[in-house]
């Protein structure tokens, strides 16, 4: 090739490297622009993230106290539920041994009938004995 061709292949190369050397400088200041917009998009989203944690956090706590309540609430009444029963337990022991001793007065009384009822049958039949041997 000769000189004049050279340089000319020179500057078209040179030109090409300004050119491209012009577009990664336009990139880079489009990145940057890009850079400064997400930069302040996660910014705000992270105040606003910041908030709906500081929100959440105040119900789950508000929630938490209110369950809590109500549990402690039923755990008082089963409480008292539980001390009824116990009382009621108590009550039907009570009842059970009075129960026993009724069965066993009315075990004396049937004992007691049934000797009243064989003495009335020895005596139906001694009296039948001696309606028969009375003349007439």
């Amino acid at each position: 090739m000769s000189e004049p061709g050279l340089q000319r292949q020179m500057r078209q190369h040179k030109a090409d490297i300004d050119s491209l050397y012009e577009l990664v400088e336009g990139v880079d200041r489009k990145v940057d622009a890009l850079d400064v917009k997400l930069t302040g998009q996660i910014g705000a989203l992270s105040g606003r993230m910041d908030e709906l944690d500081a929100r959440l956090t105040g119900r789950m706590d508000e929630l938490d106290a209110r369950l809590s309540g109500r549990m402690d609430g039923l755990d008082a009444r089963m409480d008292g539920l539980d001390a009824r029963m116990d009382g009621l337990d108590g009550r039907m022991d009570k009842l059970d041994g009075r129960m026993d001793k009724l069965d066993g007065r009315m075990d004396k009384l049937d004992g007691r009938m049934d000797g009243l009822e064989r003495g009335l049958t020895t005596i139906s039949g001694q009296l039948t004995e001696v309606l028969r041997r009375l003349p007439g």
